[in-house]
């Protein structure tokens, strides 16, 4: 007999909801470093070349951006992101490093969990034109939340990404995931 797996979310979550208590969570679910990357859109100002071959921002207009990300995320088992490391790339014209710190849950029952990190652009961090026209700034502060759902097989599907700088939430969907950060444990001679 074949088994079949479940590789869609809402198929996922309903085989969930039909069969409580198959999977136990709790947020020792998450423990340890994981390697997370998403892609998706947000909304910011278009960005186009002027006349002398400059990039330019028009913030009247807003258009949708392509972006992606490629994160090390640790998780302490207890609730809380001790550490993360993170390079986003918005638009193709603006490559950012964070570092964020931030908390964690996850539903016993679902297996579905948010996180709240503060992230931060380091001061001595060297950006692109672009960043600046989309209003990426060196020593900038934003807050991410995210949802997510584990697998229950040690990874996890991000399922919403909101992040919020200053007070103005930015408008994002994204899609990705998070897997066990994998070290290379080969002997050397």
């Amino acid at each position: 007999m074949s088994i079949a797996r479940v590789s869609c979310i809402p198929c996922l979550m309903a085989s969930l909801l039909i069969a409580p208590g198959a999977f136990a969570f709790d947020d020792s679910s998450l423990t340890g470093c994981y390697v997370v990357s998403a892609s998706g859109q947000l909304l910011g100002p278009k960005v186009t070349i002027d006349d002398a071959g400059q990039l330019a921002a028009d913030p009247q207009d807003l258009v949708s951006h392509g972006f992606g990300y490629l994160a090390r995320v640790c998780f302490d088992g207890e609730g809380a992101v001790p550490e993360s490391q993170a390079v986003q790339n918005i638009a193709g014209v603006c490559e950012v490093p964070f570092t964020a710190t931030g908390t964690y849950g996850v539903d016993a029952t679902t297996g579905i969990g948010d996180a709240t990190v503060s992230a931060t652009i380091p001061e001595d961090a060297s950006l692109p034109p672009g960043c600046g026209l989309l209003g990426v700034q060196p020593g900038a502060t934003s807050s991410f939340e995210f949802a997510f759902l584990l697998d229950g097989e040690g990874c996890f599907r991000v399922l919403t990404l909101t992040a919020t700088t200053g007070d103005t939430p930015v408008p994002m969907v994204a899609v990705g995931e998070g897997c066990p950060q994998v070290l290379d444990t080969a002997e050397t001679p």
